[in-house]
């Protein structure tokens, strides 16, 4: 009983937070538009900051998960042009809405190094804007 209690504020958080959300758009491809939240952005330094993102797919498009959207938590280097997920939230819905398929995170000690954007990527997009904040 006490799982079901924890979960439930959880889901409600995740959807309050797409609710409120101030997706700006920043590239689309084919299947899929990529968007930033500005407004959840977070300066860690003068190089590092950490984003909301979200993966919309296009036209009924869902992941082998049967998401029709992802919410990443981001962590941009700036400097080293490179970025890490911290939390990834895979949605039923377009826009970060529906119910939570699948949910990620590395574990506590777990290995998780940056990865160097590749030019005219997706995340090429979210770390060049990004990074004009």
């Amino acid at each position: 009983m006490e799982k079901k209690t924890l979960v439930i504020p959880v889901i409600a958080l995740m959807s309050h937070c797409a609710a409120h959300a101030q997706w700006a758009e920043v590239g689309t491809t084919k299947q899929v538009r990529m968007y930033i939240d500005k407004s959840t952005m977070v300066k860690e330094s003068s190089f590092l900051r950490r984003i909301w993102t979200l993966m919309d797919f296009k036209d009924g498009v869902v992941n082998q998960y049967g998401a029709g959207s992802v919410q990443t938590y981001t962590e941009v280097d700036c400097k080293a042009y490179s970025y890490r997920s911290l939390k990834i939230v895979m949605l039923s819905q377009p826009m970060a809405k529906g119910i939570v398929v699948k949910r990620a995170e590395p574990k506590p000690g777990e290995p998780n190094p940056m990865t160097a954007a590749s030019p005219g990527s997706m995340m090429d997009w979210v770390i060049s804007q990004t990074c004009l904040i």
